[in-house]
């Protein structure tokens, strides 16, 4: 059996502390609670990289515990293994000294568990459906911002619109949740990430960066978003069947991952222009908000796959 220093257990003591605080504090204080939760993972990743990965197991298994006891016992689990897998996976991966690419991948892989590990109590457990019980929440606040706009003086004609793009969209989410699932997973870790790099540099660990600067999909990507069109079409008779379903969630993941690509060689050519990083945040989210120009930039980053716009050393994952 393994035994423990006392600095480490000193040490372990302290951030589960911390930890059990950030959790808590998630829990009950309103709009900054959702930013407090990416920092529930840092003291896992000082855990594992000090010491090891099991001292941060038990670690988080302690905080666990006590935030089930003093919250909803679903919250504590779920919060637990959605970011605390999140913690436990980058600590593994940078002590192995594995690149920054990989560990936020990873790290979104140990979310998404984390995700379907509630889902799966919560229905186990309650019987509930925790997406059903979403996309219910959602459709039920819709006739009152409908009434909102009545009151306001809408025509008829654009409400009658409005419900029926309404219905298209949570249809559409419905069936595309499996890639939306990802796509957040992936975004979730990668800022978990990039604080966890700020917070560790000012106390002197020193930990890779994320650097997607010179990322490049593969051409392979192409045909991979060609053969979700192609499953799209075939399925199109039956909206409900599995063929349609993955058509659907491959074109979600490929269309956000040609826009990122976009969205890099978009940045290599403001770069080259010298223009200040506040004013391509500032385009970045008029692009990002734009339909038409998003769209476009998706196609720059199909088009880089093969033409290699960005004169660069290549960066794989």
């Amino acid at each position: 059996m393994q035994s423990f220093s006392t600095r480490e257990i000193a040490e372990a003591g302290l951030m589960t502390a911390i930890m059990v605080i950030l959790a808590l504090g998630a829990s009950y204080i309103p709009l900054i609670g959702t930013l407090i939760s990416f920092l529930f993972p840092v003291p896992l990743v000082i855990l594992s990289l000090h010491h090891s990965l099991k001292t941060g197991i038990m670690a988080l298994i302690v905080s666990g515990i006590i935030l089930i006891l003093f919250t909803e016992p679903l919250y504590g689990i779920g919060f637990s293994a959605s970011f605390g897998s999140i913690g436990l996976v980058f600590g593994y991966m940078l002590k192995n000294g594995k690149g920054a690419n990989s560990t936020v991948l990873w790290g979104a892989l140990a979310f998404l568990c984390g995700v379907v590990l509630v889902a799966f109590l919560s229905f186990i457990i309650m019987g509930i459906n925790t997406f059903e019980l979403y996309f219910k929440m959602y459709e039920e606040t819709f006739p009152t911002v409908i009434g909102i706009y009545k009151k306001l003086g809408l025509p008829t004609d654009q409400l009658d619109a409005m419900s029926k793009n309404w219905q298209e969209i949570m249809k559409f989410i419905k069936q595309a949740l499996p890639s939306m699932l990802l796509v957040g997973g992936v975004i979730i870790s990668a800022i978990n990430y990039w604080i966890a790099h700020h917070i560790l540099k000012r106390i002197k660990i020193e930990i890779p960066p994320i650097s997607f600067s010179n990322l490049r999909l593969p051409p392979i990507t192409i045909f991979c978003f060609l053969l979700a069109f192609i499953l799209t079409a075939i399925g199109i008779k039956d909206p409900k069947s599995l063929i349609y379903n993955i058509g659907i969630n491959l074109q979600v993941i490929f269309s956000v991952l040609f826009l990122l690509n976009g969205l890099l060689v978009v940045n290599f050519w403001f770069s080259k222009w010298g223009l200040t990083k506040a004013i391509k945040i500032v385009i970045f989210i008029f692009i990002i908000f734009q339909p038409i120009f998003s769209q476009i930039v998706t196609w720059i980053g199909m088009l880089d796959t093969i033409f290699k716009f960005r004169k660069t050393e290549e960066n794989t994952l």
